[in-house]
């Protein structure tokens, strides 16, 4: 077995660490350590992991620097490992889980990372995720999301990308595409990093044997909170602006300003339309920032847009299928009552 360094990020999260770490010491693999990244927390994780987890490996930070910047402090730590298993604190994993990974990043080269299957932990029948996918109209998808689990996951295959909060990566890969970009702070960096990968020619798989129970947004809440909401579209944005291939950006110009257009009428039905203008404001602040990056990029071989099109959802069809869903709503609701 490589050498695998399994890395927590948590912050006030004790109540889940318990299981976690169980679930951990419990993995089939051999030679698999731990490190636990606590970010300040105010409820006592630090002296909980010295007493009952005396052989991990633990890295105290004065306070909460965010998920972004907290993952890469997680990847720093694990430094020296053959492989990295990153986690959030709000996963328990199945026996086999990093087994699995190990597997699926062996044999495939070229794996920059590899996800397993999420399933719900409130409810194991239903999927948290079966890996990330990313629509030409600036979106990203957990695949399978909320359906319940009937095998149309059971295949290992390639996806577009990875959840970070449950997911092996390669450490060359790392040192080729770099670490995850902190100015995102929550969400989205992990997709961002996926379609740096994806431009770089590395790979991104799914283990559907890796299986590990999630319970959400555990430690930030439920639901479009006005934080979830604003990182969710200041970021999106900034996905785009990095990523896309300048083709792709002409090409696509009439879905990605749809998009634009339906996250605003959201807003407006949430009455978060403060929280819609301060992130389009603070995506368009830094766009500066972000073309430079790009112009980095340019110095080094970068995958065409057709190379691309097999992991990517079309621009139009999560959208045709949304329309879809919200037109049959009330005549699936009707039915219902008539049956009853």
């Amino acid at each position: 077995m490589p050498r695998v360094t399994a890395a927590i990020l948590t912050w006030n999260g004790l109540h889940l660490l318990e299981p976690l770490m169980q679930s951990l010491v419990s993995q089939t693999s051999e030679e698999v350590t731990t490190v636990v990244v606590d970010q300040g927390s105010s409820d006592g994780t630090a002296d909980w992991v010295r007493e009952h987890w005396p052989d991990a490996t633990l890295v105290c930070l004065p306070a909460n620097v965010g998920v972004t910047a907290g993952f890469n402090v997680c990847l720093d730590a694990a430094a020296g490992a053959d492989l990295i298993v990153l986690l959030n604190n709000d996963m328990v994993l199945q026996p086999d889980f990093i087994a699995h990974l190990v597997s699926t990043m062996e044999a495939h080269p070229r794996a920059a990372v590899a996800g397993g299957k999420l399933l719900n932990a409130n409810d194991r029948s239903k999927l948290d995720g079966a890996g990330d996918t990313f629509s030409w109209r600036g979106t990203a998808f957990r695949r399978g999301h909320g359906d319940v689990d009937i095998g149309q996951f059971d295949r290992e295959e390639q996806t577009f990308g990875t959840c970070a909060g449950a997911a092996m990566y390669r450490p060359s890969a790392i040192a080729d595409i770099g670490v995850f970009d902190e100015r995102f702070g929550a969400f989205l960096e992990d997709v961002d990093w996926s379609f740096r990968a994806r431009r770089r020619g590395w790979e991104c798989w799914y283990a559907p044997d890796a299986v590990a129970l999630h319970i959400g947004s555990a430690t930030i809440g439920q639901g479009l909170t006005d934080f979830t909401a604003y990182h969710l579209w200041r970021n999106g944005l900034w996905v785009v602006a990095k990523n896309y291939p300048a083709s792709a950006l002409v090409l696509h110009a009439p879905a990605l300003l749809t998009t634009q257009a339906l996250q605003l009428a959201e807003a407006l039905h949430r009455r978060q339309f403060r929280v819609w203008r301060r992130a389009v404001r603070d995506a368009l602040a830094s766009l500066p920032a972000v073309v430079r990056q790009r112009e980095g990029a340019r110095t080094r071989p970068l995958s065409p847009r057709s190379s691309l099109d097999f992991v990517m959802e079309p621009a139009w069809s999560p959208l045709v299928r949304g329309w879809a869903d919200r037109a049959r709503g009330p005549f699936r609701r009707r039915s219902e009552r008539f049956a009853k």
